[in-house]
């Protein structure tokens, strides 16, 4: 996640949709008083290679009000994948309205497979989700759906919802709206993680696809998403 007063925009990051490459790329022309949040050890290498990394994430601004009447400080701590609203809630109304906010989705059924190689490769499913099939059978009301993440009420509150599937293209846009001069590099964060490179449509079958079809319905309606693309 990313909040700049420099810029004036707020990156909400999504999960599985190259967020963690975004975040680095951008975090290049962060100013100091920026809200950058940590990521992964090995990510944060890539980070400061550049001689950037996270700040003002960690809430250490106390609320001197809370203070005076004997509370503990109340800092407004900031942190990967927030939603729409915590992120509104810490910024108020005035910055929340103003500045320019984005993030990025992704087909939910293409989404759901890097998902299952992800967890697979960093050990984080168990050995009984060895294979999609059982994956899907033991973390269908866990899949990673982030409408929730990028709307408020139900309703979108951001300005731009970017495409994985056309991530460069979209976030060259978001730059020029922002007035960043972005040269088109993105780290390949987190990408070495699959070995199976098959298209999503030879991995699912049609149980397994209206199983993702079922938890992402609210993305699928608002996006226009579809099994074939």
């Amino acid at each position: 996640m990313i909040l700049s007063h420099k810029y004036r925009f707020i990156f909400i990051k999504t999960r599985k949709t190259a967020g963690t490459s975004v975040e680095i790329s951008l975090s290049r022309f962060c100013g100091p008083d920026d809200v950058v949040t940590p990521i992964s050890v090995e990510d944060e290498l890539i980070r400061r290679k550049m001689g950037v990394g996270p700040r003002n994430y960690d809430g250490l601004l106390p609320d001197w009000k809370a203070l005076r009447h004997g509370r503990l400080a109340r800092g407004f701590r900031y942190w990967n994948h927030m939603r729409a609203s915590q992120i509104r809630r810490r910024v108020g109304r005035r910055i929340w309205n103003s500045y320019f906010k984005f993030c990025f989705e992704r087909n939910p059924w293409d989404k759901t497979v890097s998902l299952f190689h992800h967890e697979r490769k960093h050990k984080k499913a168990h050995r009984w989700e060895d294979n999609i099939d059982s994956f899907l059978q033991h973390r269908e009301h866990r899949l990673p759906s982030d409408f929730r993440r990028y709307t408020i009420g139900g309703l979108v509150a951001v300005d731009r919802i970017g495409r994985y599937e056309q991530l460069e293209h979209d976030l060259t846009h978001i730059c020029q709206q922002v007035g960043i001069e972005f040269d088109g590099w993105l780290p390949r964060a987190k990408g070495n993680f699959r070995t199976d490179r098959r298209h999503y449509t030879d991995v699912l079958d049609a149980r397994q696809r209206d199983i993702v079809s079922k938890r992402f319905a609210q993305e699928i309606q608002l996006l226009g998403y579809s099994f074939s693309t």
